[in-house]
């Protein structure tokens, strides 16, 4: 896979927002799912672009289960080495959290 791969997404844009789009106005999207996937030089290009302009921009290494981001930033060196499978991301009243592991089973399963 190279770049960045939509496997699945559903995506809602109301009257408003799409006026709002056409015009160059802002946008407003409502995303209820998404199945993402982002290639290592994907990852790379955008932590590149979205850097800091001081330092060393980040560059980021994924194997099988494992994540690798290394940069620096203020004159020391920054790492940082996931080695956790699989990620997911959930969100509630109290935020985001991130948690490595299998996918949680839905009431469906």
């Amino acid at each position: 896979m190279d770049g960045i791969v939509i496997r699945d997404a559903s995506l809602e844009i109301s009257p408003t927002g799409l006026e709002a789009m056409v015009n160059q106005r802002g946008a407003e999207v409502k995303v209820t799912r998404l199945d993402v996937a982002l290639s290592q030089q994907a990852l790379n290009t955008l932590l590149k672009r979205f850097a800091p302009a001081e330092g060393t921009p980040p560059s980021v290494e994924v194997g099988e289960g494992r994540l690798q981001v290394e940069g620096s930033a203020a004159g020391g060196r920054v790492a940082l080495d996931l080695r956790v499978g699989t990620l997911r991301l959930e969100m509630s009243a109290e935020g985001l959290r991130v948690v490595s592991g299998p996918p949680a089973a839905t009431a469906s399963e």
